[in-house]
């Protein structure tokens, strides 16, 4: 499965047209396999994922989740400190609280 680009998306919104002037997902379907023959085809479930998305949206935009963090290291705090103890020294943050307490950004809670 190929993923379809930001302007793979906007053409296909294009080719469904709006108001009275719209296609069928078998029209559109076609003519992307025309106008991109290089590419798979595409399945008229993927244009609707895309005509979806932009109508919650307002965008077709790939967004790509960002990595979640994994618990298996909470079983085992070790890790995770010394993951930490790495980024800090990684840095260059001598004192990472003395930074914190500083940063505009700090909260007295």
């Amino acid at each position: 499965m190929v993923r379809l680009t930001e302007m793979h998306k906007i053409t296909i919104l294009q080719m469904i047209g709006y108001g009275d002037n719209t296609r069928t997902q078998q029209e559109v379907v076609r003519l992307f396999h025309v106008k991109f023959p290089d590419l798979p085809p595409i399945s008229q479930g993927t244009i609707s994922k895309i005509e979806k998305q932009f109508r919650e949206f307002g965008h077709v935009t790939n967004n790509e989740k960002p990595a979640q963090f994994k618990g298996e290291s909470l079983e085992n705090p070790e890790v995770l400190i010394d993951a930490l103890q790495k980024h800090f020294e990684n840095n260059e943050i001598a004192n990472p609280t003395a930074q914190l307490v500083t940063s505009k950004f700090y909260i007295n809670a």
